[in-house]
This record gives C-alpha cells, structure tokens and sequence, in this order.
C-alpha cells in the first residue's frame, strides 16, 4: 500500500452517493480546508483500471471541486489488507468480490 494522490478521472468508483448531507458536509470541509482532515480513500489497482473501494461521497467532492483526492494504493496481492481495514458493507462488498 502506498499513500499519493490521484485525479478522480483515473479511478472508477464502485458506489454512488448514498447520503446527500454527508456529501455536503464533505463538500463544505474540503472548501474551508482542503483534504487534510479528511481519511484518503482506498483504491485498488487492477489490470483494467483503478477503483474506488471506499470514498464514493470523497471521491464526488473531489470531482466537483476539480481536485486531485488522497487515496490509499492498494495491488491485488493486498486484497486481504483491504478487507480487513475498510468500511465496506456487505453490498459493497459483494460489488468489490467481483473484482477479484
């Protein structure tokens, strides 16, 4: 796993925005202060492309504001350190299982 930064038209996400107001507080925080207190998604690069596993409402901030978002980097061979240190429900789950 590596920490960096990415431009949100080179990750595909996996989930849409679910909760309006958590998007707007988002939104609202990373206008008054960047990312800085805000957790970095976790991405996972495959063959294919890079995708958003966690950060759907993060990942629509970013885009909106035209910024680039901290992500967690995550290969393949790091399926099992994703599964034990995110946030994913089990929809998402079933969703990121069809990944790998």
């Amino acid at each position: 796993m590596k920490i960096t930064t990415m431009d949100t038209l080179n990750i595909e996400k996996l989930y849409s925005v679910t909760n309006e107001k958590k998007f707007e507080s988002i939104l609202e925080e990373v206008r008054n202060n960047g990312f800085k207190n805000i957790p970095a998604i976790v991405v996972l690069e495959t063959e294919e492309c890079f995708y958003a596993i966690t950060g759907s409402h993060r990942w629509e901030v970013a885009a909106e504001l035209g910024l680039e978002i901290p992500v967690e980097l995550f290969q393949m061979d790091e399926i099992e350190e994703i599964r034990k240190r995110t946030d994913v429900d089990y929809e998402g789950l079933k969703v990121f299982d069809r990944l790998v």
